[in-house]
């Protein structure tokens, strides 16, 4: 009981069902955003399935956007970057590779490398977020200075993250190798 005003009133079941409705209130709102992201991820991965490349960046955007700390859509984010940028580096016989495609892949390289980052950082333990920074790292060899090492630790990290996965090793081994 907790007595208010002249008259007396008890407020404490008003003061309750207001805390009420906003702790229900934010929580429907995180749960919304997350399967509003949800939905766009899936429509990403369904453009994905018909070649629509621009269609799974897009939607993965949007995807991030609605739920920015799940390192799952990030990382997918990464490698259709990196899947892009290869697009825009591939020419025909003959043909040379414009400045626009080569600054546009310029980019999807810099996003790949930075969400593969950012899904890391959003959740260290998991080996397959190592393995795949790893990855668009390895990609890079020959292309930018320092990714051989940067792929060989990520690669470690992988490991160290899950010993039990034998993929890990057997990728750092053919990178050590090659």
């Amino acid at each position: 009981y907790l007595p208010l005003g002249e008259k007396k009133i008890n407020i404490l079941p008003y003061l309750l069902s207001i805390i009420l409705l906003v702790v229900v209130g934010f929580g429907a709102y995180k749960v919304g955003m997350a399967a509003w992201g949800d939905y766009y991820y899936r429509q990403s991965l369904l453009a994905a399935s018909k070649n629509d490349g621009s269609g799974a960046y897009n939607n993965q955007i949007k995807a991030i956007t609605k739920n920015p700390n799940l390192a799952d859509y990030r990382a997918v984010y990464s490698q259709t970057n990196l899947a892009l940028a290869n697009n825009f580096m591939t020419v025909g016989t003959g043909e040379t590779i414009s400045p626009e495609n080569k600054e546009k892949a310029s980019t999807l390289i810099q996003q790949a490398v930075r969400e593969s980052q950012a899904a890391v950082n959003l959740d260290k333990n998991i080996g397959a977020y190592w393995a795949n920074l790893g990855s668009v790292y390895q990609s890079l060899v020959g292309v930018v200075e320092g990714t051989f090492d940067w792929s060989v630790e990520s690669y470690q990290q992988a490991i160290a993250a899950d010993p039990v996965n034998s993929n890990y090793n057997l990728t750092l081994g053919s990178l050590m190798y090659g």
